[in-house]
């Protein structure tokens, strides 16, 4: 689920999400950041937010009550946050 299958084709994934270009792989159900190998998002359209970071041990996942249509701006708010903690600052 976590190997960039678009990638061995040579090509790139699209989310039909504002302002989400910065996922461009996909795997089976994960899509994949390729500028932070290691981290595997899916961008909760429909109220769940789950997201792996490997590379600092760690895994999040933010319920919403309601179908909210903007998943990756919670994540993309929360998942710095939880970096610097990992990181250490």
């Amino acid at each position: 689920m976590r190997v960039d299958r678009v990638a061995e084709y040579g090509g790139v994934a699209t989310l039909d999400i504002s302002g989400v270009e910065d996922l461009e792989g996909y795997g089976m159900g994960w899509w994949i950041d390729r500028a932070n190998p290691g981290v595997f998002v899916d961008e909760g359209v429909w109220g769940a937010i789950p997201w792996i970071d490997l590379n600092r041990g760690y895994a999040a996942f933010i319920a919403i009550e309601s179908n909210f249509p903007n998943g990756d701006a919670v994540r993309k708010r929360t998942q710095p946050l939880l970096e610097a903690v990992f990181d250490g600052g």
